[in-house]
């Protein structure tokens, strides 16, 4: 149980590294007379757009092309089965 807390805490801090370097987050700050504030903001357009970016760079991805077999019947398969009477005459 403790493995996946640990591994669901490291997905949570990679998750907020990136997103500070990709700029979905940000954080400013400042002083007003006595009083100091800190804001977090989220750029949801910024996130959407990185989305909907992967997704398109996913799709596009094509598996390696292979030859096809020749028959309909792999390289691999045995010319005759052991046993099969039909073949011997």
């Amino acid at each position: 149980m403790r493995i996946i807390f640990s591994l669901l805490g490291l997905l949570v801090i990679i998750l907020v590294v990136v997103g500070f370097y990709r700029g979905w987050f940000r954080v400013s700050g400042g002083n007003n007379e006595n009083k100091s504030h800190v804001t977090m903001s989220v750029n949801k357009s910024r996130m959407r757009a990185d989305k909907n970016s992967l997704v398109r760079d996913v799709k596009n991805i094509t598996p390696a092309t292979t030859a096809p077999a020749r028959d309909g019947a792999s390289d691999n398969s045995p010319a005759t089965v052991p046993g099969d009477t039909s073949t011997y005459k």
